[in-house]
């Protein structure tokens, strides 16, 4: 059985993006964040899916950027949950996800809080999967 599931724009419209500029009052920083759709494309359940995204920052002087994601619907970084069409409540229609920092799917992206992993730079990429074998309501 075939499950379409893919996320508008999961960087911008679920998680929030945060940038920790460490620069004086006087010199504050001007930057922007550009990011690329993380689109998991159609899910079959037999195998993980994974997905890509980029994170570009620009900033008018030269200043470290953090970037941290937020926990989105669950509140937690080690279980992040979509649902179709962002609602929340009831299970029904949600499928597990999660985002990462590197290619073995290892350290999971974290908000800034103690002992999570962020990432410092200008040009990221965010590695997203959905684990396998997850039951999922069609059209999700």
């Amino acid at each position: 059985m075939m499950f379409a599931h893919k996320c508008p724009n999961v960087l911008a419209g679920i998680f929030a993006v945060c940038l920790l500029c460490l620069a004086s009052v006087a010199n504050a920083a001007t930057c922007t964040v550009n990011t690329t759709q993380l689109n998991f494309g159609i899910y079959w359940g037999s195998a993980p899916l994974t997905a890509t995204a980029n994170i570009t920052t620009t900033c008018d002087i030269t200043t470290p950027v953090t970037v941290q994601m937020g926990a989105g619907l669950t509140g937690s970084i080690t279980n992040r949950v979509m649902r179709a069409g962002g609602a929340a409540g009831a299970a029904t229609g949600a499928i597990n996800y999660n985002l990462y920092t590197d290619t073995s799917y290892a350290n999971v992206w974290g908000d800034g809080t103690a002992g999570t992993f962020t990432m410092t730079g200008t040009n990221l990429i965010v590695y997203g999967m959905m684990p396998a074998n997850q039951v999922v309501v069609a059209g999700t």
